[in-house]
């Protein structure tokens, strides 16, 4: 059968119109979803704005920008024209304003400002029983210090509350020394430890001051100024910088240090605590780096001091160093517990020499050069292009400069082991 050309004209026609509704359908539909987008951009936009607003309206300052509708623009417009007025009028300006300026003390006329009440919810006395100074129990009573303290009530609440601290003041009959009670935070602030964790968390974040204020006002309903959340870590630091001074000026005299690195999560990511110690004192720093760059800001002062350390490279910066032994002896017993055969046989040799040498008090230079040989040996032993071999060749110079130095260890076991304590705290 022969279609006529009216048949096949009639299925061309079908044929378009269909693919016309499809493609009308498509295009419908992907101006709705287009519609839809540009609906929940604009929410968002408006949504910021109003975020804006609000946050522009807590903490207006002459900062603010010239279009803001600001309370303090607003208070300045009407300085100007007021100080206008007084020149066209041909006198001297003296800076006052009997109608439009307001004489009282505070933010001006319609901020929001953040204050509180200083109502404390409990009051805790800080009593005071013994002189600091002699130890003697006869006290006289003198007018106590009050201190309002602000921070979370307990580890699991998210209120702020505010509690007066009567801090005892006595003066001593046998020595007349004064003793007061302890304090209950550090000199600078008004935040408790708990709240001063708070800060120190967002800070570690990169927050800024007025991000941390703005938490604590959504979060926690607790209105608190940049100013005190600048004033707290300062605080912090002020109290902590003798203390670090300190500890440093100690390891700076000692006659060795031990040193290591270990990683750590810092806000869930990974960072890295760095520590040095002595027999009375530990230096510990935590950054998120691993670079030679943290010794130089923080341990270059112990530079030309004797260490024992592990194999890291950024420690060669030390002029005199000790090659960890354990670290070493470690990695010789995971090659020997893989592999077997030679490199079991030159574990062997390692820790044999190793038990040798640690009862050694000393060793003169011509000692410790035959004992180098004798671990080159050694290293030659495992192999040319053995990764273990380069090791050891490398580490061989190091292994015996605790025998030079009188109560040096031959390993940074303390230090490995302050490291572990402080990881897990």
């Amino acid at each position: 059968m022969v279609r006529s050309d009216i048949q096949i004209l009639h299925e061309e026609i079908r044929r378009i119109t269909t693919e016309s509704d499809e493609f009308k359908d498509k295009s419908e539909k992907a101006m709705t979803e287009k519609i839809r987008q540009l609906t929940l951009e604009n929410d968002a936009l408006k949504l910021q704005i109003a975020e804006n607003n609000r946050r522009f309206a807590m903490h207006d300052s002459e900062h603010s920008q010239s279009s803001t509708n600001s309370t303090y623009n607003a208070e300045r417009d009407k300085f100007r024209k007021s100080r206008a007025k007084k020149e066209q009028a041909g006198s001297a300006y003296d800076g006052t304003d009997t109608e439009d300026v307001s004489k009282h003390r505070g933010p001006p006329k319609g901020h929001t400002g953040v204050s509180h009440n200083n109502k404390a919810e409990r009051t805790v006395v800080q009593n005071v029983y013994r002189c600091s100074t002699c130890g003697g129990r006869s006290l006289q009573q003198i007018s106590p210090k009050i201190k309002m303290v602000y921070d979370f009530a307990d580890n699991d609440s998210m209120q702020m509350e505010c509690v007066a601290y009567v801090i005892e003041k006595a003066v001593c009959n046998r020595c007349n020394a004064i003793s007061t009670g302890t304090e209950p935070t550090i000199n600078g602030t008004s935040l408790g430890p708990k709240a001063l964790g708070f800060i120190l968390e967002y800070y570690a974040k990169r927050s800024t001051d007025k991000t941390v204020a703005y938490y604590f006002d959504v979060l926690y309903g607790f209105g608190i100024s940049p100013n005190t959340i600048w004033n707290a870590p300062k605080a912090l630091w002020d109290l902590l910088e003798g203390q670090y001074k300190s500890i440093m000026d100690t390891m700076s005299q000692a006659p060795y240090i031990q040193m290591d690195e270990s990683w750590i999560k810092i806000n869930g990511k990974k960072g890295y605590v760095w520590l040095a110690t002595v027999m009375d004192a530990t230096y510990i720093v935590v950054n998120p780096s691993r670079s030679a760059v943290v010794l130089d800001l923080h341990f270059s002062r112990l530079y030309d001091i004797p260490v024992v350390v592990d194999g890291y490279a950024v420690y060669n910066r030390f002029a005199i160093r000790q090659r960890c032994w354990v670290h070493l002896l470690c990695e010789a017993e995971k090659l020997a517990i893989r592999r077997g055969c030679n490199d079991l046989c030159q574990y062997d040799r390692l820790f044999k020499m190793y038990n040798g040498i640690k009862k050694m008090d000393r060793a003169d230079a011509a000692q410790c050069r035959d004992l180098e040989k004798h671990v080159l040996e050694i290293a030659m032993s495992y192999g040319e292009g053995h990764k273990f071999r380069t090791t050891l060749e490398g580490a061989a110079p190091y292994l015996f400069t605790f025998l030079r130095y009188s109560g040096m260890p031959p390993h940074n076991n303390d230090a490995e082991r302050d490291i572990h304590d402080t990881g897990v705290l």
